[in-house]
C-alpha cells in the first residue's frame, strides 16, 4: 500500500512540511507516481517510527543525517562520527 503525504501525515502524526524537511534533509526519500506527486510505502513508515524514536533520544538531526546515509549505502554496521 501507498500513501499520500496527507495520508502519510496523518499516519505518522507527522506534519507535511516536517516531512518536506525531512526529504530536503534526506532524511527520507519516498517514491514518485507519474504525476511526480509523493507516494510512501510501508517501509517509510516503519522508518519515520525508527527516525522518531532517535529523536526521542535526544539525537540531533545531524546525526540523523549521518545514519540515514549509512543505511542507504546499505552499510550493515553503522558507525557514527563522535564530531558535531
Amino acid at each position: 500500500m501507498d500513501y499520500s503525504i496527507g495520508e502519510f501525515s496523518k499516519r505518522t502524526g507527522l506534519g507535511i512540511h516536517t516531512l518536506r524537511y525531512y526529504e530536503q534533509e534526506n532524511l527520507i526519500l519516498p517514491a514518485r507516481n507519474n504525476n511526480n506527486r509523493r507516494r510512501y510505502r510501508e517501509a517509510d513508515l516503519a522508518w519515520i517510527d525508527f527516525i522518531k524514536r532517535l529523536k526521542a533520544t535526544g539525537m540531533p538531526i545531524k546525526k540523523i543525517k549521518q545514519y540515514a546515509a549509512l543505511r542507504a549505502a546499505g552499510n550493515d554496521r553503522v558507525q557514527l562520527s563522535s564530531q558535531k
